[in-house]
């Protein structure tokens, strides 16, 4: 399970595909010629695929994912994640991003286009590199629904 990545604020397309593209594809390489039988979820997000840079950036490493020999390889690509209980970020923004968002998560029942857990997605995650998806990227709806 790869869910390593960092912001695309302020990082011009080289720079967000050295740490995203070139690192994610360097482990998953290495990896696989460590345990060819390796199975691989790459935690992705949504909108990927899109315009914006950092979509099609993501887009790449899910192509190049998907190209390589893995036992089982997967992405899913979640929107609003609700953390789990008692968890607390590390940055300041995102904290404040959550005293003034949690309302937003109440609509989670009602979009599950939009919004998934931290439990639902860890479940869905385990379940890519099982083998127990039925397709390649898992959208937050698919997350929910396998996550469950």
């Amino acid at each position: 399970i790869w869910a390593i990545s960092v912001s695309s604020m302020a990082l011009d397309e080289a720079a967000y595909a050295r740490r995203t593209v070139e690192l994610t594809l360097l482990w998953a390489r290495a990896l696989l010629r460590l345990n060819p039988g390796l199975s691989f979820c790459y935690c992705s997000g949504a909108g990927a695929g899109g315009s914006a840079m950092w979509a099609r950036v993501r887009q790449r490493v899910e192509g190049e994912l998907r190209e390589m020999p893995f036992g089982h390889v997967g992405v899913v690509r979640p929107a609003f994640i609700r953390p789990a209980p008692g968890t607390r970020s590390r940055t300041w923004q995102t904290r404040v991003a959550m005293i003034v968002g949690w309302p937003l998560f109440l609509l989670g029942p009602l979009l599950p286009s939009a919004f998934t857990t931290a439990e639902r997605l860890g479940r869905a995650m385990l379940r890519v590199v099982k083998g127990q998806a039925e397709r390649y990227i898992l959208e937050s709806v698919d997350i929910n629904r396998i996550g469950a």
